[in-house]
């Protein structure tokens, strides 16, 4: 399970980069077309990033709800597949401050804030207590170790590629975890620990 687990906080992370950086990026290319300047771009970002924490934040109990009462084997893979489908989404944003490009913000947003209540939570719960730092630790490694690598590769992908390509790979990653824990889920590798603790 614990495998599993890191790479879910290795793919979860992502957004730490995906947000600070290529949010940012992206929304430079439309300086001279849609977005007038530099100070236009902040304006935009900042407006988003509001309203997009504050839809995140008003669901994340209900989150961690769905998450405590709810087989890892559901919990996970609609998580991922959750923040997959919003990049989905994001791909035909063509105006970013339409509301559509806020919806689809709002969205991204929640599918990370649902992901890493989920994978941290599942993390913690399997974890003994006498290891639980050191699992946590590695699990936060696997996150610095996704943002280093989504530098890189997002980098190349935004100059050479697309200013949409670090997020599509994003999604990439996430869509195929989601997959993968299905198929694991199907084999009973990852068991449903709700229902086992109570028996």
């Amino acid at each position: 399970m614990f495998p599993v687990l890191f790479f879910a906080s290795f793919v979860t992370r992502l957004y730490y980069v995906m947000f600070s950086t290529f949010w940012i990026l992206y929304l430079t290319s439309y300086v001279g077309t849609i977005l007038k300047d530099d100070e236009e771009v902040s304006s935009v970002y900042a407006n988003l990033m509001l309203v997009s924490v504050a839809f995140a934040i008003s669901l994340s109990p209900i989150i961690g709800m769905f998450t405590d009462r709810v087989s890892p084997k559901v919990t996970l893979p609609v998580s991922f597949l959750l923040r997959a489908f919003a990049i989905f989404l994001f791909y035909f944003i063509n105006d970013p401050t339409s509301f559509y490009a806020y919806a689809v913000g709002s969205l991204l947003v929640l599918g990370t804030t649902a992901e890493q209540i989920c994978s941290d939570s599942i993390l913690m719960r399997n974890a003994e207590r006498e290891i639980r730092g050191v699992i946590y630790g590695t699990g936060v490694a696997m996150g610095y170790l996704g943002q280093l690598i989504l530098c890189i590769i997002g980098g190349w992908l935004f100059d050479h590629v697309s200013v949409k390509g670090p997020f599509i790979f994003i999604g990439v990653l996430d869509l195929i975890f989601a997959i993968v824990v299905i198929i694991l889920g199907a084999k009973g590798i990852i068991k449903n620990d709700i229902t086992e603790r109570k028996q």
